[in-house]
């Protein structure tokens, strides 16, 4: 046996208890460099030590009944770029934390359970609901692209927690999840909407036009009005600016009043979308524009 076979077996992770016979060798490649400590008993090949699913293996390696939850079980099942910075493993506690490691004393009902390698992972629904825990919305709004969840699967997850730690932000999920953002932004406008009283609307139902698809960040119900966010990071690519130009000329084709906010916009001004969607809806409404005072 080699430390290349048990890197090869474990791919890319060695759980030293089962390599006894190689202590020497790998206390070698440690001092030189070759291998990193993941956790304790885990040991990395050190090119590969940082990926998010090598780390995540590790945890679950050291900790084999606990779950693996958050981002990192985000990335692991519906969502494989999501940035992932502390793995977050849920089980008994230990006075042992290791670095880039967090260790919660959360029980994991069964039907929240999933199989993940030779680990288990908590469902899309729960790693939902603990991201937005965590502070972390952009876990809902990805999983809600990317229908891996929905407002019905989120409310079943959310019973089967009951009263565990977070409760009131898990309300404040399904009370998100209700519309329908596919991006932070996107959920920051209908933030401020619901807010200021802006109600009527729904978030990126689809609208069949010219014999396809357009599906808007948000369509207003009481009169042909739509809002978009135009993001930076969704802009960078000249393919996704010029098709985001073609969309918002077929909606003004078909008598769409288009509404287009930064996402700077809407966290710094936030007023002046308020008073521009006001002033828009009740123009296409025929009635006279709303004042409005900031609360």
């Amino acid at each position: 046996m080699s430390i290349e076979i048990a890197l090869e077996q474990g791919a890319g992770i060695i759980a030293t208890a089962r390599y006894r016979s190689l202590r020497n060798q790998l206390a070698r490649a440690v001092n030189q460099g070759h291998l990193v400590r993941l956790c304790p008993g885990v040991l990395g090949a050190r090119e590969i030590a940082d990926q998010p699913e090598v780390r995540s293996r590790a945890a679950l390696t050291w900790k084999p009944g606990h779950i693996l939850m958050g981002p990192a079980a985000a990335r692991a099942t519906f969502w494989p770029e999501c940035p992932v910075g502390t793995v977050d493993i849920a089980g008994p506690q230990t006075h042992l934390q290791p670095p880039g490691v967090r260790v919660h004393q959360l029980k994991v009902p069964t039907e929240l359970r999933a199989g993940w390698g030779g680990g288990i992972v908590t469902v899309p629904e729960l790693t939902v609901l603990d991201m937005a825990v965590m502070g972390r919305w952009d876990g809902l709004c990805e999983a809600l692209r990317r229908k891996a969840v929905n407002l019905a699967s989120l409310n079943e997850a959310a019973e089967l927690v009951g009263r565990r730690r977070g409760a009131e932000s898990r309300r404040e999920c399904l009370v998100r999840a209700a519309g329908n953002p596919w991006s932070v932004p996107e959920m920051e406008l209908h933030l401020l909407y619901r807010g200021a009283g802006i109600l009527g609307w729904v978030g990126n139902r689809a609208i069949r036009l010219n014999g396809r698809i357009r599906i808007p960040d948000v369509a207003f119900e009481t009169a042909p009005v739509l809002a978009e966010v135009d993001s930076r990071l969704h802009h960078t690519r000249v393919n996704d600016f010029v098709a985001d130009q073609v969309r918002g000329n077929w909606f003004a084709a078909d008598g769409w009043s288009l509404l287009r906010f930064a996402p700077e916009t809407i966290r710094e001004h936030p007023n002046e979308v308020i008073e521009q969607t006001l002033a828009t809806l009740a123009s296409r409404r025929g009635d006279a524009v709303p004042s409005y005072s900031a609360p």
